[in-house]
């Protein structure tokens, strides 16, 4: 059924196309720094080149977004994590920078020696990224805190509670604003 369903959107489309109007529905599905960040400036511009195609925007992480794609439930998915998934191409098509930060008066020998640490949800690209730099610094990490969207995060290192690994785009006005810094460099 999905097959025949996908061979008449096609032929739907070709015949479309010959038209030279295209309409129709998208769906994509995007992890969150994705779906948040970037995607708006797109989905923008595509809305005013084919304003007949409805853009439907799926937000979950990583991981569900992989599921979506696998199960034909999107039509693209753009996620910022690693996935182990052999039926589904997978290629680069930005980067981004990723970064620690806390508080504007934090340390980094308040990081070395224990400091509360504000994670993603498993599943999370984010989280997946977290999980390595932490491992690999040798930092002592005694307490976490979970949350399910970037927003939470940034408002919870806002707070004083922590600190995190994020897309810089998620912070760049709270670290020009000289509420945030970065710790990327073991000197700062």
């Amino acid at each position: 059924a999905k097959q025949l369903e996908g061979l008449y959107k096609q032929v739907e489309d070709e015949i479309s196309l010959y038209h030279h109007h295209l309409k129709g529905r998208l769906r994509i599905g995007a992890s969150f720094t994705i779906g948040e960040y970037y995607l708006p400036k797109v989905i923008a511009k595509f809305h005013a080149l084919y304003p007949d195609i409805t853009i439907e925007l799926i937000i979950e992480n990583t991981a569900k977004i992989a599921d979506k794609v696998e199960l034909l439930q999107v039509d693209t998915g753009l996620i910022e994590g690693q996935i182990s998934k052999k039926d589904i191409e997978i290629s680069a098509f930005l980067d981004d920078e990723m970064c620690i930060v806390g508080p504007a008066n934090g340390s980094i020998t308040e990081i070395e020696n224990g400091a509360t640490w504000i994670a993603r949800e498993e599943g999370s690209g984010t989280r997946e990224y977290l999980e390595h730099v932490i491992s690999t610094s040798g930092w002592n990490v005694t307490e976490r805190v979970i949350a399910w969207s970037n927003m939470a995060v940034k408002q919870m290192v806002l707070e004083g509670l922590g600190y995190t690994v994020i897309s810089k785009c998620v912070v760049e006005t709270e670290i020009k604003r000289g509420k945030l810094r970065t710790f990327n460099d073991a000197n700062t």
